[in-house]
């Protein structure tokens, strides 16, 4: 009887101890899956901390200004003062008589995005602008506001895509204290044929996206004709 008994004890012990072993390599197994989380976690957290700080990279400057009119009259493809004819000198002298000038011009902004593919995978760093406000200077002086609704996508590797910003604004209102040739000659230097967007600055706050997720600028960037800025 007492041999019996301890054959039982003895397979009893063992069965315990194929238990213990099957927990134990079930949570080392469990402990392991849970590691491999945390590290892809990490992974993703690291990749997507790197991607949105290159998305700050993002670079604007302004482009040439196309389609300006003064009240209704186009000055695009005038190089001076004396090309306007006498029909349209006649609407000008009288808006500015009118202290209500009407200007709509279309300026464009340049956006680069210098970043290249992510060398760790295959996946690029193209970035979409869904939105961005801006304030327009004009002679460093401020006049008008607006907002640009229409997404561009940005591809990576330096390219450069054009932002048209519709501008409508009052330049009487802003520069009241100008006469009518002040007022033509800097619409010409804006607008005209030999024209550039020298004299204006456009501070813009963008709003990027990246996995549908909208991310603002901190703050406004202001963007001139010298040179790309970004941040």
């Amino acid at each position: 009887m007492n041999i019996i008994k301890l054959i039982k004890h003895s397979h009893k012990r063992q069965k315990e101890a194929i238990v213990i072993k099957k927990n134990a390599f079930l949570k080392n197994i469990l402990l392991i899956i849970a590691m491999s989380f945390v590290i892809a976690g990490c992974s993703i957290l690291n990749s997507i901390f790197n991607t949105l700080s290159d998305l700050q990279n993002i670079q604007f400057k302004l482009g040439a200004v196309n389609n300006f009119t003064l009240n209704n009259v186009n000055i695009s493809n005038k190089k001076s003062i004396t090309d306007v004819s006498v029909a349209d000198v006649f609407l000008l002298t009288q808006a500015v008589k009118n202290r209500s000038m009407p200007t709509n011009f279309t300026l464009n902004v340049l956006a680069q995005n210098p970043n290249t593919k992510n060398v760790n995978s295959n996946s690029t760093l193209d970035a979409v602008i869904s939105n961005f406000d801006w304030i327009l200077f004009i002679d460093d002086k401020e006049t008008i506001n607006g907002r640009v609704n229409t997404p561009v996508t940005i591809p990576s590797g330096g390219r450069t895509e054009t932002i048209g910003v519709g501008v409508g604004l009052d330049l009487m209102k802003f520069f009241g204290n100008k006469g009518y040739d002040d007022i033509i000659n800097l619409a010409m230097a804006i607008g005209g044929v030999n024209g550039s967007s020298s004299r204006l600055k456009l501070n813009i706050k963008p709003s990027v996206s990246i996995a549908n997720i909208p991310l603002s600028y901190p703050k406004y960037i202001t963007v001139v004709d010298k040179e790309f800025r970004g941040k």
